[in-house]
């Protein structure tokens, strides 16, 4: 005898961000994305300055990742907020 509902209406469909399943490489892309546009603002810098604009450009996209992975950290692991994708 199977307990339970025997379909698989019960079941979350995956969309999206919710295919992506370890939250470092959801934490990583987010970061990715989210620094993009002020990235982007690195080209407006002037020539004399200490760094160059494709720099600032690539340092501001690694900046960012390491950001969101920090914030994936803290709520997933350390306050375990519950995964939605798993």
């Amino acid at each position: 005898m199977e307990c339970g509902p025997t379909d698989n209406s019960h079941q979350i469909k995956k969309h999206g961000w919710d295919r992506i399943g370890h939250w470092s490489i959801h934490g990583l892309t987010l970061g990715a994305l989210f620094s993009l546009p002020l990235a982007f603002s690195s080209f407006m810098v002037p020539d004399d300055s200490q760094m160059s604009g494709i720099t600032m450009f690539f340092m501001t996209i690694v900046l960012g990742m390491i950001y969101g992975l920090l914030i994936e950290l803290i709520t997933t692991v350390f306050f375990k907020a519950p995964n939605q994708a798993g």
